[in-house]
């Protein structure tokens, strides 16, 4: 089994956001679709935003380290299931899979994919952040949540 850090877990969440940024630039400059292009952009710049987060959160916890509030034995095979996800073990997987997809149906239903499996890792995080930290979280997972949502919205739209 791996073992990682908190740090290490933010790093990972750090590189989530990135991977999903260009993901998202990507998919926002190669469709026709204008409602697909300006959604996507959103989710692009929304990444960078919960990039730029998670790097606050790290950096603080670097200058002050906390005791984690959560039994780490509990939470590595959680953390290591969600981690071997074909999203976050390599950006060449994910476009490959862009690539693949036959219409924009299928590219919001992997980019829902994505948004719900980042949201379970970031449930996870939210067990192991200090007090102070939860609400930011928190506010993420929302806003995660929220890009389900229009994404949803958007597949609607298109059948």
């Amino acid at each position: 089994m791996i073992f990682y850090s908190l740090n290490e877990v933010l790093a990972m969440a750090i590189k989530i956001e990135e991977t999903g940024y260009k993901i998202y630039s990507q998919l926002a400059e190669e469709n026709k679709n204008q409602k697909l292009k300006e959604l996507f952009n959103f989710l692009a710049v929304e990444e960078l935003k919960h990039k730029q987060t998670f790097q606050n959160i790290n950096e603080k916890l670097k200058t002050s380290p906390y005791k984690l509030p959560y039994s780490w034995e509990e939470v590595q095979p959680y953390l290591s299931a969600i981690t071997d996800s074909h999203f976050f073990s390599g950006e060449d997987k994910v476009f490959n899979l862009m690539r693949e997809a036959k219409n924009d149906e299928e590219i919001i239903n992997l980019a829902l994919a994505f948004e719900r499996e980042t949201l379970l890792f970031y449930y996870e995080i939210l067990n192991l952040v200090a007090e102070e930290d939860k609400q930011t979280v928190l506010q993420l997972i929302n806003e995660e949540k929220n890009h389900i949502k229009k994404l949803k919205t958007i597949k609607e739209e298109l059948k």
